[in-house]
């Protein structure tokens, strides 16, 4: 009978994997936690630089802060130049950069006291990132471009110009930025497609490319190692050559988009189908052009309104925001129906399907300085990876039937520990269940 049956052999690994939440089926529906409160519209999440805290501006003035773990609201953090039109992580888990009007804030969420501000002579249009090395902040400008400033907003250094005029008023607004961890790069998407991108030196442009991305707005843009990733608003993904500008691949969702966000470090695509399908699918963008994305997750809209009347089922998404390392993702959802329109926000435990995060290269201290005493004023430098953990390879089960990318971190006592090279989460498998091609590779490297 068991020989009939051969999975019921694999059934101690597949234990072994589900307890080490090794393995999500494909696309599986992502459940919420509700934070505890709403309003008529929410203006702007973000996390914090550590992905404790998330901070959520409503149509209000303030904004406040919440637990991700148990979507607990902690605290109100009061608006000093009108509502927060946008929110960004700081240089200091403690530190919270808030966008008003013209007004950029650097805010100490401990104390709820500003640490520096800043007034824009032209106005924030869009989100703001900060360099590699924690000293430049490069912002979403009402001209066209980006403005880099002072990490700690002492001053504005350069506005970074488009290159060209654009048709109409609402197409003069950057929406969307990336800054390349060396610091030498620099991009900026518009609302008609175009994306243009900065050799910078120093903290000047040293000359602008433009490219022809996208017929819709170009939503989300990533530095990766392949090149600079486009996402709009036409449902494609494209990448681009950094030294010209030159298309190197295109990755099609086949339809418009209502919204899309590049997360991950542009690793993967939130995409929101239009018409809206009730549903944000998270997308794994593919390493080589043959290869398709792959849908690893799905959150169904309505259900952070479960309990709560809706008669029509109209849902808009104004923002959705990754933690940093990738453990939770936020998500802002407007439900409108006659003379009522309310906003949630959901959190979704989404480690066990983000890929790891890259790491940014160049020094990782900041020079922002603040009342916090807290926090260390320096991070150490990470300590070099034994080499049989850089090395990534498929692991086998002795029956076939399961298989797993990963790393090798160690063997003994006839258990193996592997580190999974999508999630970075550590499996550990009796070394008598892999396959015989992985038990002759483990006593190679005895």
């Amino acid at each position: 009978m068991c020989s009939s049956l051969p999975w019921l052999r694999s059934l101690p690994l597949l234990a072994l994997i589900i307890a080490n939440n090794a393995f999500a089926a494909e696309g599986d529906l992502l459940k919420p936690r509700i934070v505890d409160w709403m309003s008529e519209s929410i203006r702007a999440i973000a996390f914090n630089s550590d992905g404790t805290i998330l901070a959520v501006a409503p149509k209000e003035n303030d904004f406040w802060l919440a637990d991700p773990a148990t979507a607990k609201k902690t605290a109100d953090i009061k608006a000093l130049g009108g509502p927060s039109n946008f929110l960004f992580a700081g240089p200091k888990p403690d530190l919270l950069y808030s966008v008003e009007g013209f007004l950029v804030r650097l805010v100490n969420l401990k104390s709820g006291q500003d640490v520096a501000t800043y007034g824009s002579s032209f106005g924030i249009s869009g989100n703001g990132v900060l360099s590699g090395d924690g000293k430049t902040l490069a912002v979403c400008s009402v001209p066209g471009g980006l403005e880099l400033l002072l990490a700690d907003l002492g001053r504005s250094l350069s506005i970074l110009p488009a290159s060209d005029a654009p048709p109409n008023g609402e197409d003069w607004k950057t929406i969307s930025v990336a800054f390349a961890a060396d610091g030498k790069q620099a991009a900026g998407g518009r609302p008609h497609g175009k994306v243009y991108l900065w050799n910078i030196e120093g903290v000047k442009a040293k000359d602008t490319i433009t490219i022809e991305a996208h017929a819709g707005a170009a939503e989300g843009l990533a530095f990766t190692p392949a090149g600079l990733v486009s996402l709009g608003r036409d449902g494609k993904v494209k990448t681009w050559n950094l030294a010209d500008g030159k298309e190197i691949s295109t990755h099609d969702f086949e339809s418009p988009l209502e919204r899309g966000w590049l997360l991950a470090d542009g690793q993967v695509a939130a995409i929101l189908r239009k018409p809206g399908a009730g549903e944000i699918q998270l997308h794994r963008l593919p390493t080589k052009t043959s290869e398709p994305a792959k849908l690893i997750g799905t959150i169904n809209i309505a259900d952070v309104f479960d309990g709560f009347p809706i008669r029509t089922r109209e849902f808009v998404v104004p923002h959705l925001v990754l933690a940093p390392g990738g453990k939770y993702l936020a998500v802002a959802i407007q439900a409108g129906q006659e003379e009522l329109t309310n906003a949630r926000v959901g959190i979704y435990d989404v480690a066990d399907i983000m890929p790891k995060m890259m790491v940014p290269q160049g020094p990782s201290n900041s020079t922002v300085a603040d009342n916090s005493d807290s926090l260390p004023k320096t991070t150490p430098a990470p300590q070099p990876v034994p080499r049989a953990e850089q090395e990534a390879r498929t692991w086998q089960t002795a029956d076939g039937m399961f298989s797993v990318e990963a790393q090798l971190v160690s063997f003994a006592n006839g258990l193996v520990k592997l580190k999974r090279a999508d999630n970075g989460k550590v499996i550990t498998i009796k070394i008598t269940q892999l396959s015989a091609d992985d038990q002759a590779f483990l006593k190679s490297k005895r």
